[in-house]
C-alpha cells in the first residue's frame, strides 16, 4: 500500500467530503472534481458558471446525453459531430435520418411554439411528443420542421413533455447549431 494511503488509514484523517446526489457536487471540504471550483460549498465551473445567482441553487453540472432518455435544456448550442443516429422522424414528407441532439421542454395543450435553428450544415429542428427512437418513425408535431432562416410555428397536440430534436435528412451531414424555442 502506498505510504500516503497507509498514513491516511492509520490516522483516519484523510477524507473527501463529496455528495453527488441530484447532479450537484458539494464541497464542504473545499475539494471538487477536476475542472470545477468550490464556491459556497458547491462545485461549479470556474469562469463560465460562477456562483449561483440566488445563492441557493446551482445548475446541474452533469452534461446531458441529448437523447430521448436524457435530453438537454433549451436554448442550446452544440454539435451533431460524432452524435448517434437515434431516430428517424417523418416531417413534412421528409425522413430525418441524421445525427440527433434532443432537448426537452414542458408545454400545455395547444401552446404555440416557435422553433428557430441555425447551423453550418443542412440542419433541421422539429418537435416530437412523445420522443420515440428507432425503429419507430414518429410524425413531427405539426408535420413541420425549422431550417436556418425558416422558423417553425408549432401548436402542441399534447400537454407535458415536448422534445425538440436537432437533426438532418442525411446521416453524413453534421456540424454545429444553435436552437431556441419561444
Amino acid at each position: 500500500m502506498p505510504r500516503n494511503i497507509a498514513l491516511c488509514v492509520a490516522l483516519a484523517a484523510c477524507r473527501f467530503s463529496g455528495d453527488y446526489r441530484g447532479g450537484d457536487y458539494t464541497c464542504k471540504d473545499g475539494v471538487c472534481p477536476s475542472d470545477l471550483v468550490c464556491v459556497a460549498a458547491h462545485c461549479v465551473g470556474s469562469a463560465i458558471d460562477g456562483p449561483p445567482i440566488d445563492g441557493t441553487h446551482l445548475p446541474d453540472m452533469r452534461v446531458a446525453a441529448l437523447t430521448c432518455a436524457d435530453p438537454g435544456a433549451l436554448p442550446a448550442s452544440g454539435t451533431t459531430v460524432g452524435r448517434a443516429l437515434l431516430m428517424s422522424a417523418s416531417c413534412g414528407g421528409f425522413v430525418m435520418n441524421g445525427r440527433d441532439a434532443v432537448y426537452k421542454l414542458d408545454a400545455t395543450l395547444g401552446q404555440q411554439l416557435l422553433v428557430t435553428v441555425t447551423g453550418n450544415f443542412a440542419v433541421k429542428a422539429y418537435v416530437l411528443a412523445p420522443c420515440l427512437a428507432t425503429p419507430q418513425t414518429p410524425l413531427c408535431v405539426g408535420n413541420t420542421f425549422a431550417t436556418p432562416g425558416n422558423p417553425a410555428a408549432i401548436t402542441t397536440t399534447t400537454a407535458g413533455a415536448q422534445f425538440v430534436v436537432v437533426d438532418s435528412e442525411n446521416p453524413t451531414l453534421e456540424g454545429s447549431y444553435t436552437i431556441t424555442v419561444e
